[in-house]
């Protein structure tokens, strides 16, 4: 399984959010990039084949059947600078995941911000050895001597990300998680 997406909590307005604050370029001090903002119907959504570089940038943000807005793009790691300092400038929720474990480099990566507050967990095959890392406050669902095991594979997996994921209610099995239910907005660099 390859997963790879971004996630807001609580918009209430997805065009004003896309055009004024996902896309707010001023968090960004040397960034002279145009963005195309367009809405289309949710049958138009495409896969997206991973760049390097805002150049080449394409993405979609929708709403999916539980309210959250998912976003989700061609950056290998889905603009996840983006994720963070919209949430933190505007004071939002939002989670990156990203999970491969059919490449020979599997990863497992959890980020979770809650305005500026930021939890980092990850465990990952980095050449011959796997890495593990986690940093930022803990949540009250986790349990301090979580990520104690021994072994780095034991540390942080899909298990324990699901299980944290469930606990801020995301489901990140459920089939419907990435599907747009409406308008879905296409984002691309003029």
């Amino acid at each position: 399984m390859i997963l790879k997406f971004g996630l807001f909590f609580n918009i209430k307005n997805i065009d004003s959010f896309c055009k004024d604050e996902l896309f707010d370029l001023s968090k960004y001090s040397n960034l002279s990039i145009n963005f195309i903002h367009e809405k289309r119907s949710k049958d138009e959504i495409k896969p997206l084949n991973n760049v390097t570089g805002l150049k080449k940038y394409e993405g979609y943000l929708f709403r999916q059947k539980d309210s959250f807005v998912v976003y989700v793009n061609n950056i290998s790691d889905n603009w996840i600078t983006n994720i963070e300092f919209t949430c933190a400038k505007y004071g939002y929720e939002g989670l990156y995941i990203f999970v491969d474990n059919e490449s020979m480099y599997p990863a497992y990566e959890l980020y979770y911000f809650n305005g500026a507050k930021k939890r980092v967990i990850y465990s990952m095959k980095d050449g011959e050895r796997w890495v593990f890392f986690e940093n930022g406050p803990e949540q009250d669902f986790e349990m301090g001597d979580l990520y104690k095991e021994r072994g780095t594979t034991k540390k942080f997996n899909y298990e324990k990300m699901k299980n944290f994921c469930m606990n801020l209610g995301v489901n990140i099995e459920n089939p419907d998680l990435l599907i747009p239910i409406d308008t879905i907005y296409h984002s691309y660099v003029e």
